[in-house]
């Protein structure tokens, strides 16, 4: 790519076997889950890139965005960024395709990045509420791709790959300005965590 500006790179490489393999797809208030987070991109004003492996089942909506596979093993949410940040080498908004609930402004602020400081710009910048540190959503910058190599070379948790790139952290306080924080982290993995953001989005409806 040309351009270093940030795409929203919506990562749905998981295995999702607790949802038979069919997470990105699965309805949520009336349309596939991943689109969620697929749509608060659009708002926010990013190109969208999504990120799976081979063979992964996505919604229809998706057949318009450019695509990145990554591997077929490991299975690390690791590797979807990884893949995204070298084959596209410019920098991304990574954002999982199980929370539904992360808002278009923080997105943007992702985009937007953070003032430079005295070690210069930060190779990732991550939400940090007072539970800690979340790898989504979050910006990382091709020049963190060999740390995170290393990090998934050592098989490290998420958190403890990110914590690798020193990231800028945005604490409580900046994203309640965005939304609930609790919302901002909530991820759909089981079918009963389906069913509690149903009723989530049911509110979220009747607000809107």
């Amino acid at each position: 790519m040309e351009t270093s500006e940030p795409v929203a790179a919506i990562l749905a490489g998981g295995r999702a076997e607790r949802m038979d393999g069919r997470k990105a797809v699965a309805p949520l208030g009336g349309r596939p889950l991943a689109c969620w987070v697929a749509d608060a991109a659009a708002e926010a004003g990013l190109e969208r890139v999504v990120v799976a492996k081979p063979g992964t089942e996505l919604p229809d909506e998706f057949a318009e965005l450019r695509r990145v596979d990554e591997p077929a093993e490991p299975f690390h949410p690791l590797l979807g960024v990884i893949s995204a940040l070298r084959k596209l080498d410019t920098p991304i908004v990574a954002l999982a395709c199980d929370a539904p609930f992360v808002p278009a402004s923080l997105i943007a602020a992702l985009a937007a990045g953070a003032p430079p400081s005295d070690a210069g710009a930060p190779k990732a910048i991550v939400p940090n509420p007072r539970r800690g540190l979340l790898p989504f959503p979050g910006r990382y910058e091709p020049a963190g791709a060999e740390l995170l190599e290393t990090a998934l070379a050592h098989r490290l948790p998420m958190r403890a790959a990110v914590r690798t790139l020193a990231p800028h952290p945005i604490g409580e306080a900046v994203l309640a300005t965005h939304a609930d924080p609790a919302l901002i982290s909530l991820n759909v993995n089981t079918p009963s965590d389906l069913r509690s953001a149903e009723l989530i989005a049911r509110r979220v409806a009747r607000r809107e």
